[in-house]
């Protein structure tokens, strides 16, 4: 077990469980295309296993935009 903290709320999470299950327990939308960012910058998908070496500081990564802007 782990302790992570989202957004600064931390959230006990086991190795090995879903990107997905984190954001769910954070409050986000596990359908809306959120995922994580650690601090050093990788991407962790919503349906990645989440391999974290003791506690961690992660993000949330809001979607992307749909389309470009002209």
């Amino acid at each position: 077990m782990a302790t992570v903290l989202v957004k600064d709320k931390p959230i006990e999470v086991q190795d090995g469980m879903l990107a997905r299950e984190l954001l769910e327990k954070a409050g986000y939308p596990i359908d809306k295309g959120y995922s994580l960012i650690t601090e050093d910058g990788r991407i962790i998908h919503p349906n990645e296993p989440l391999h974290l070496k003791g506690d961690e500081k992660l993000d949330v990564m809001p979607p992307a935009g749909k389309g470009r802007s002209s």
